[in-house]
């Protein structure tokens, strides 16, 4: 009975996500890009909660790499307080003395292959999602744009009679979510 106890709690704890004990240093003692993922913004039409799905995705993908150090969700808010919004097509961000942090990623969904009629239908017409990624450097005195950069990725979600439900589209998220986690961990590990 022990020994089933025991195999069961090493299954439980070894499929949980890595990231339980994140900290901004790698287990060798060097420090981690620090880096503000800001939320996404959702600016096209998506299913409801797509912004908080994408965001959290995202959030595990870089979390469970265990490259860089994300500021928590309280902390990115109070940066953004700060701050005031940021929007990704500004050329200049003065951002430099608010935040100790390295990095600011900056992300945007803006096309997620959907369109609303005018009966309020809402139908799929491209089977592309896409996001516009911006990285900015804020180490230093001036903020400086290191990627500005289109991630997009297929999706074969088919909304049922009009429904765009999330779920149907968690697979395609979760894709898009791991392409744009490489793309930032492989530019912020070229500049650092």
């Amino acid at each position: 009975m022990v020994r089933l106890v025991s195999l069961f709690l090493i299954i439980l704890t070894s499929c949980g996500p890595r990231y339980v004990d994140f900290f901004p240093y790698h287990d060798d003692g060097t420090v981690k890009p620090k880096v503000v993922l800001t939320p996404i913004e959702v600016k096209c039409e998506a299913p409801a909660n797509t912004s908080d799905a994408l965001n959290n995705c995202l959030r595990y993908e870089l979390m469970n790499s265990n490259e860089l150090y994300l500021y928590s969700p309280t902390d990115v808010r109070y940066f953004l307080d700060k701050t005031g919004p940021l929007d990704i097509n500004r050329k200049e961000f003065k951002i430099a003395g608010n935040c100790d942090a390295d990095f600011l990623v900056i992300i945007e969904l803006f096309d997620h292959g959907l369109k609303r009629l005018e009966d309020c239908r809402t139908v799929r017409i491209s089977p592309c999602i896409r996001a516009r990624v911006k990285i900015v450097d804020i180490r230093g005195s001036c903020a400086k744009v290191i990627m500005f950069q289109y991630i997009d990725t297929t999706t074969d979600a088919k909304p049922s009679g009009g429904c765009t439900e999330l779920c149907s589209y968690q697979a395609s998220h979760k894709n898009l979510c791991k392409k744009i986690a490489e793309r930032l961990e492989c530019v912020i590990r070229s500049v650092k």
